[in-house]
Formats: structure tokens, sequence, C-alpha cells
């Protein structure tokens, strides 16, 4: 939690499957706001979905790229 330290989410969840009270909702919002996530074409984030290594090889890169 440490990189999160002062970080506020959104009031109005990005996506509708990941609601304020789903326990990883703060994480969630604050990898996507940079850019390390992005959801499904959808418009959804499907967390009940496993990450695939390719999805996973993504996330991976673009936190590099995109210091947290």
């Amino acid at each position: 939690e440490a990189g999160l330290a002062g970080y506020t989410p959104p009031l109005t969840p990005t996506f509708p499957d990941v609601p304020l009270g789903f326990w990883t909702f703060k994480h969630i919002e604050y990898l996507r706001e940079r850019s390390v996530v992005g959801g499904y074409p959808d418009g959804w984030y499907h967390p009940e979905v496993p990450c695939t290594r390719e999805q996973m090889a993504v996330f991976t890169a673009r936190a590099f790229a995109f210091p947290l």
C-alpha cells in the first residue's frame, strides 16, 4: 500500500463490475489512472476472469515504462 499513500480514488467507479466497496477498487482505479490496466472493450474490468500471461506481461511493461 505504500504506493497508494495519499491516493484518493474517484467517487464514481470507472468499471460497473468494480464498485466502490470492491476489495481492490482503490488499486484498480490507481492502475487505470496510470494506464497500466484498461479493462475490456465492453467497458467492464471482469475481475472474475483470470489474467493471462500475455496480459500480465503488458501490465508489467506498462508499469516499468511509466513509474507508478
